[in-house]
């Protein structure tokens, strides 16, 4: 019987939580708004439905998707400069993956043009087999589309579906589509995300291992 293990990207595969407070706050001077008033705004929500808040608060003459995708190119150039690694564990995990014929997926809510650069520069690519992104889909975590379209794609059903996700929208995405999901606590890292919703939590990405 076949299985998939479907990662989450931001605090699972690379730590990025520090760059994209960078570039939000690059967008937001570039606004002329109040970094200080609004940042604190963006966390737990997607970068679309933050900037949407942001055009309506200030009557800017922007779509959502036009200023996500520029905080993402932000993003990426900033990424590129640091020549970002994968987080601890990640290639270890992926090659034990790949080796036991496991299949491997990517469900981001970002966007694709990020997810493909981030792949490429942490060289981890050629472990993925299926990836859905936030612009494939009509509804962001916490809701389950995303998983539900990776399901679809991939013919496999929920129950020989495994998540890892870091977050509590993550996580209540992939319990919402019927999938076990790992919450991954990073033990290096305090984490104040709710992880009662998962199937077993982890410190360490090796130790899916021992569940997989």
């Amino acid at each position: 019987m076949k299985k998939i293990l479907i990662f989450d990207t931001d605090g699972v595969l690379i730590d990025s939580e520090p760059i994209h407070a960078i570039a939000r706050d690059k967008v937001l001077k570039t606004l002329n708004i109040n970094v200080e008033e609004n940042t604190n705004l963006a966390i737990g929500r997607s970068k679309p439905v933050f900037y949407q808040m942001m055009i309506d608060k200030y009557l800017l003459p922007y779509t959502a998707e036009e200023l996500s995708k520029l905080e993402f190119e932000k993003i990426i150039e900033i990424m590129r400069d640091m020549n970002i690694k994968a987080m601890r564990g990640v290639n270890e995990i992926l090659k034990y993956l790949k080796n036991k014929g496991i299949i491997i997926g990517l469900a981001s809510s970002s966007f694709k043009n990020y997810i493909t650069n981030i792949l490429q520069i942490t060289q981890i690519e050629k472990y993925f087999d299926y990836i859905v992104c936030g612009d494939e889909i009509s509804k962001p975590k916490p809701a389950p589309d995303i998983y539900l379209k990776i399901l679809e794609k991939v013919g496999i059903e929920a129950k020989d579906a495994f998540a890892i996700e870091d977050s509590t929208t993550g996580i209540k995405s992939a319990t919402l589509a019927g999938i076990k999901c790992f919450g991954y606590n990073d033990k290096e890292i305090k984490s104040t995300q709710n992880f009662s919703l998962c199937y077993k939590i982890i410190g360490d990405l090796i130790e899916i291992k021992d569940y997989i």
